[in-house]
């Protein structure tokens, strides 16, 4: 994957709704009444099989949904995964922009194993300290998967 073009054109989704949001109000809290939505895990395969234009797609649609899900004040927590995985929870895409689109180039290029990145989100992440002060936060959240869909078997204890 070429990280200079990825970067250009996440810089331009960025831009264009930096535009848009220009014209509405800021928002500064994430506490929102319970008829608007929650927050969302977004998980882009960054797996072998996605390498060049397929993950360039899954992370251009990523972005256009963190937008749209920031403009909504629901926040965010994307994981790129593949036989690794790391995560970055979005409160707020101003300021944490630059941070945000230098996590979206990593890619790791190994295969894909959706039952450690199911387990990570409702296992493992919990534990983790940079998560923790979120946990509750991310209760019934929306799980996106962005992928090939080229899966591996999801084992039963995953599917419990």
């Amino acid at each position: 994957m070429e990280i200079r073009r990825d970067s250009e054109t996440f810089q331009r989704v960025f831009d264009i709704w930096a535009y848009l949001r220009n014209k509405e109000q800021p928002h500064n809290r994430f506490e929102k009444p319970k008829s608007q939505k929650g927050p969302i895990y977004i998980c882009v395969d960054t797996s072998g099989s996605m390498e060049g234009e397929p993950e360039v797609i899954a992370k251009t649609l990523a972005l256009a949904i963190v937008i749209v899900a920031q403009r909504d004040c629901r926040l965010v927590c994307m994981i790129n995964y593949s036989h690794n995985l790391s995560f970055f929870i979005l409160t707020n895409l101003r300021r944490q922009r630059q941070k945000f689109l230098s996590f979206l180039s990593h890619s790791y290029s190994g295969g894909n194993d959706e039952n450690r990145l199911f387990d990570f989100i409702f296992k493992k992440m919990p534990d983790n300290s940079r998560y923790r002060q979120f946990t509750n936060s991310f209760t019934g959240a929306d799980i996106l998967v962005v992928s090939y869909f080229e899966w591996s078997y999801l084992s039963d204890k995953t599917r419990n």
